[in-house]
């Protein structure tokens, strides 16, 4: 299946620095929000398409439960950690996951790599970086 990925008009060519494109994933606004500041309002509807026919095929891969239920059954504990745009966020939290957490980058205004996800990851379930353990998809 292709990926859209909708925020690339806002993203591509129109930041100045690494740290404006981060922007968007560290911030809890509506994609009309961004596309106000760079200037293309007018590629709002055509955004707004694309952003409902990708969140609509939102999906969990097919051992996401089987891994899941085995590191449950290892007494783990497991909180998504991940630089998500504010629809993605409320999206993934309904996929009852029965997960002990969700850290959005958008929520907590920084992004992967930036250390400071990772110490909310730590800080919401009260542990030690030092007995975390990440887990990326990529």
């Amino acid at each position: 299946m292709r990926r859209v990925n909708p925020s690339r008009p806002l993203l591509r060519g129109v930041f100045a620095s690494e740290t404006e494109r981060l922007s968007f994933l560290t911030r809890d606004v509506r994609i009309e929000v961004f596309a106000e500041e760079r200037g293309l309002s007018h590629l709002v509807p055509i955004l707004q398409s694309e952003l409902d026919q990708e969140l609509a095929r939102v999906r969990c891969f097919s051992e996401v439960a089987q891994v899941l239920g085995r590191l449950r059954a290892a007494g783990k504990r497991i909180v998504v950690c991940s630089n998500f745009a504010q629809l993605y966020g409320k999206i993934v939290r309904q996929l009852s996951l029965s997960l002990d957490g969700y850290v959005m980058s958008c929520e907590v205004g920084a992004a992967k790599p930036d250390p400071v996800i990772y110490h909310a990851v730590c800080d919401a379930q009260y542990c030690r970086h030092s007995d975390a353990l990440f887990i990326g998809d990529s």
